[in-house]
Parts: structure tokens; C-alpha cells; sequence
């Protein structure tokens, strides 16, 4: 197999935040009932060496979100994405994993988080990884965000709780010919961590169904 992986997590696009309310005493929250079970294929051919860059976001997100933008714009946050990115991967059983230098993860970080444009085309990403023992690599991008406000009326008194949206493109990239088989997924959850979860777990499972 030789096809270089991009996972690309594209420009956040805005959503809008939604309201909607909930009556004390329902069994299911919103965000229960939006929660899905998130299948991986099974898989026992051979495995593919790839290496794993992280993601990139565009500026846009911040500037759509201004209340998130504290949390949006640390770098940490694109490390953790893409610890969870190699961590799912890892869990379909399909890969290797070549390791990528810290020098080059930050080198990415700072050009690629919070760019105008988003992430680069797949023939300067692997230039910039320099990654020629991989046979694949695998590098990201939001999609969207947004956030829905939820109000619970329990009589005069209520309260409020967010769920958040994420989406995430990934892209499935040859080494040589640089044609790619894309997915997408998008992910709810009570915080930006669990939003990102579970579409990373969306999008990984439509990717590895799509390369059957």
C-alpha cells in the first residue's frame, strides 16, 4: 500500500449558535440523543507505514467565536488534536507509525495553527515533513464549529448548558500520484475535547471504510 495519508482538518466555517430548551424530567438530554456509537471496520491485511503531522485551523474560527478564542488559539490544542488523531488511527490496526521530530511538529504548529489559509497541498506538507521512509502521512484541518445553547426550565428558575460541534476533513493521499479519497465527520459533546473526539472517530471510520 502506498498512499500517503492527509488528515486534513479544513477552514472553520460558521454555524451559529442554536437555543433550544429542555423540560425537567426528560430522560434523554440533547446531547444523549446525538450520541453515537462510533464502529471502526476490523481489519487484518498488512499495514501501511504512515506518519501523522498535526492539524491546522484558520484564523476565522476565533474570529466567528470571539467567547472561545482564548481556548481555540493555544497550540496546545492542536497537539492534543493530534495526539487523538494517531491514538484513533492506531486503534484500526492498519498502521505504522513513523515517528515525526518535536522540531518538526513545532515547525508545522507555527505555520499551520491559526493560518489565513488553512493547511498546505499535500506536495509542500510532505516536503515540510521530510518524511521519505513513510509511506503515508497524515496531517488535518477543522471544518466547522459551532455551539448550541441548551436552556432547562424547571419553573421560574432555569439553567443553561453549551454543546459543542466540531467537524473534521480527512484526506487519503498517494505518495506518488497525490490523489486522495476524502471523509468527513462531525462530532458533538459537552466541551470542545469531546466535540473533537468524536469527530475524529467519525471521520477515521468513513476514511478506512472508504480504502476497503
Amino acid at each position: 500500500m502506498r498512499n500517503i495519508f492527509i488528515l486534513s482538518f479544513l477552514f472553520i466555517s460558521f454555524l451559529g449558535c442554536a437555543t433550544t430548551y429542555e423540560a425537567v424530567g426528560t430522560k434523554e438530554s440533547i446531547a444523549s440523543q446525538d450520541k453515537e456509537d462510533i464502529a471502526i471496520p476490523e481489519y487484518t491485511g498488512e499495514k501501511t507505514r504512515v506518519a501523522v503531522l498535526p492539524i491546522a485551523m484558520t484564523k476565522k474560527t476565533v474570529e466567528d467565536y470571539p467567547e472561545y478564542t482564548a481556548e481555540l488559539k493555544k497550540k496546545s490544542v492542536g497537539f492534543s488534536l493530534w495526539n487523538k488523531i494517531t491514538d484513533t488511527l492506531y486503534d484500526t490496526k492498519r498502521f505504522k507509525f513513523v515517528e515525526v521530530s518535536e522540531e518538526i511538529v513545532k515547525q508545522i504548529i507555527d505555520q499551520w495553527w491559526l493560518g489565513d489559509s488553512g493547511v498546505a497541498d499535500p506536495s509542500t506538507a510532505l516536503k515540510m515533513g521530510k518524511l521519505k521512509q513513510a509511506e503515508d502521512f497524515i496531517y488535518g484541518e477543522i471544518t466547522e464549529f459551532g455551539v448550541d445553547k441548551i436552556e432547562k426550565v424547571s419553573g421560574l428558575k432555569s439553567s443553561k448548558k453549551e454543546i459543542f460541534r466540531i467537524g473534521v476533513h480527512i484526506r487519503y493521499v498517494d505518495g506518488e500520484t497525490l490523489e486522495f479519497v476524502p471523509a468527513t465527520g462531525v462530532g458533538k459533546g459537552s466541551s470542545i475535547e469531546e466535540a473533537s473526539e468524536n469527530a475524529i472517530k467519525k471521520a477515521v471510520s468513513k476514511l478506512v471504510s472508504r480504502l476497503d
